[in-house]
């Protein structure tokens, strides 16, 4: 990996009272463009994303000049907002307001509008941030060449391939997307200045000429003061010996869709229900389209194998306190993407059972932290939760080991990798432009 410039100095409080190293701003104006929506009430207070809130909170830590664009509508915030001056003071952020969309053709309509936004946001920037993973028209699409005209610098970030269908028919509508979304994607990757991943294989598959300027950096939501110290750690995995002596608990924790491997996990549970082994639990944590198929399996599968379906919780306290009851996080997705869900998994030192996929492959390390095994097979799924079962005591010491992981992948601490390299990044495209 490479070293990252020494630009901290002092110590800073935190939101989270965590003294952590204070980093030197980049006075550069820099524009961020999102398809997170913003909502503005009738009050006129901006509502947005409250995890997304969360990251934009630690870009302005760092990023002096900082504007946001956005899609933006009127109306009532969503369940899951926050207020954006509750993290942000309103001087730390310029916004501008895209148009909101919500259909391909909405999107495609309002392509004109969007661009003369973005070309007037992009005459008053020397830095642009941008992602391609949004359908139909990524907004990278519209930005890099008009960057590339401006002679801005271009950061883009790649974080999930959701254009990937590594599950469809070959010759079908959804393979033809991927082709599109592939190559297109792949020259915007490559016209790029500074290039961000969250996993060595989107770097290898996208990043085809100068490898220098690409940099993998997991994605984490985990603060210091969400990790368990090891005494507690301790407690807690005592407790769940005790509370449950004859089974083990798994949690699913992600949207209800196929993609995230939901079908493959109750085919594996129907396994075991066939088998008469009752020595596993899951309980399922979501929405999604496939909600009803697990409530479903739920009630077919009794009274051999148990299936709590648990609704949903907010990322937080709520949300920790719910995951270290269990002994194991299940992950079968069968998609590429880097779930930050691992890194919340190890804070309460619980390890992960997982398909064995590029994205997750980066953060679960066979054998230390948890378990792999090859995606969209629910037999191999199945007997890896047997021998889970049996090997109770493996668990423990694989979530206890996964504390130090949590601890070297913060929040704060993938915002310190990128404040580094995006330093000296700028610094060098600079001095060659002189």
């Amino acid at each position: 990996m490479k070293h990252v410039s020494n630009h901290s100095s002092n110590l800073v409080a935190t939101e989270n009272n965590q003294a952590v190293p204070k980093l030197k701003p980049i006075f550069h104006p820099y524009l961020l463009v999102s398809n997170v929506p913003v909502t503005i009430d009738a009050q006129g207070v901006r509502w947005t994303d409250a995890l997304w809130l969360k990251d934009l909170s630690r870009h302005v830590t760092y990023l002096e000049n900082f504007s946001l664009a956005s899609p933006c509508r009127q109306g009532e915030s969503g369940i899951h907002d926050l207020q954006v001056s509750s993290l942000i003071p309103p001087e730390k952020i310029n916004h501008i307001d895209l148009p909101y969309t919500f259909s391909s053709l909405t999107t495609l309509k309002a392509v004109p509008q969007n661009i003369r936004l973005l070309w007037g946001a992009l005459k008053k920037t020397l830095a642009v941030h941008y992602m391609v993973n949004t359908f139909p028209l990524p907004y990278g699409w519209l930005i890099l060449p008009m960057a590339k005209l401006l002679g801005r610098f271009k950061i883009i970030m790649i974080e999930s391939a959701p254009w990937r269908f590594p599950y469809a028919k070959s010759f079908s509508k959804a393979k033809l997307v991927e082709y599109v979304f592939e190559r297109v994607n792949g020259w915007c990757v490559n016209q790029s200045d500074f290039c961000l991943f969250t996993q060595a294989d989107y770097k290898k598959q996208l990043l085809s000429r100068d490898q220098s300027k690409g940099y993998v950096i997991p994605a984490s939501w985990v603060d210091e003061s969400d990790i368990l110290d090891m005494v507690a750690a301790e407690k807690i995995w005592d407790e769940k010996f005790s509370l449950w002596p004859d089974r083990i608990r798994v949690l699913f924790a992600a949207r209800l869709v196929e993609a995230k491997g939901v079908k493959v996990m109750l085919d594996a549970m129907r396994i075991l229900a066939d088998k008469g082994i009752s020595s596993v639990e899951l309980g399922i944590l979501g929405e999604g389209e496939l909600l009803h198929l697990c409530e479903t399996y739920a009630k077919s599968l009794l009274p051999v194998v148990h299936i709590k379906i648990l609704g949903t919780r907010e990322y937080g306290s709520d949300f920790f306190n719910l995951l270290k009851e269990y002994d194991a996080i299940v992950m079968p997705s069968l998609t590429d993407e880097q779930p930050r869900l691992p890194y919340d998994a190890y804070s309460q030192a619980v390890p992960v059972l997982a398909s064995d996929t590029d994205g997750i492959r980066v953060c679960v390390k066979e054998g230390s932290s948890g378990r792999l095994v090859p995606p969209g097979d629910p037999e191999q799924l199945a007997q890896l939760l047997v021998w889970a079962a049996d090997n109770r005591t493996i668990l423990r010491s694989m979530g206890i080991e996964s504390l130090k992981i949590a601890r070297d992948m913060t929040h704060w601490h993938m915002h310190y990798l990128r404040w580094g390299y995006l330093h000296q990044a700028i610094d060098h495209w600079l001095e060659k432009k002189r």
